[in-house]
């Protein structure tokens, strides 16, 4: 078996401690260790990318929306334009996050090489999917680093609370919670 014992106390306070380590066959090993210990408490770090967003809010103004879909909301994120990835959700689908950040980018650059007399840049996408169009995609431009992006069950959601009621509400707290 191994033995370990500490050597004496550091003489100072910049001395490192060391350990020996006295193995079967005599022969001694020496292992110095060095210990740095912060004097003040620090707060944790929150990645940069994420500083400014309110986490909390934008959690919150999601089960809102949830909640005023009466039960037709099938999936919904805030995902980084970046990468796709989802930082908030319910539901949450990282294929559907991925797919509806390359769906608005195709939309936009179709847009844009179709030379139509519309604005170039896609803030909102609805799309209606299905024989019977029971499923809607809405995709929503929020800052220059997120988008939300949702799935809704058309028979159990009114699209017309969808439209006039909950995005005009949701979207500029939205934005204002990730600025």
């Amino acid at each position: 078996g191994w033995a370990v014992v500490r050597s004496p106390a550091p003489a100072g306070p910049n001395s490192e401690p060391s350990f020996s380590s006295a193995r079967p066959d005599r022969r001694k090993v020496v292992v110095v260790v060095r210990v740095v210990v912060d004097e003040g408490e620090r707060a944790p770090t929150i990645p940069e990318r994420h500083r400014e967003m309110n986490l909390k809010d934008v959690n919150s103004i999601l089960a809102e929306i949830e909640d005023g879909l009466m039960g037709g909301l099938a999936t919904i994120d805030v995902f980084s334009k970046s990468s796709g990835m989802s930082v908030a959700g319910i539901r949450s689908s990282p294929k559907a996050c991925a797919l509806f950040n390359i769906l608005c980018e195709r939309i936009g650059e179709a847009i844009k090489k179709s030379a139509l007399p519309v604005p170039e840049y896609v803030h909102q996408t609805l799309l209606r999917l299905g024989e019977d169009g029971n499923v809607m995609i809405v995709v929503v431009d929020l800052t220059e680093k997120y988008r939300m992006g949702m799935a809704v069950d058309c028979v159990k959601a009114q699209l017309g609370i969808l439209v006039s009621v909950v995005l005009p509400d949701a979207v500029p707290r939205l934005r204002a919670a990730l600025r």
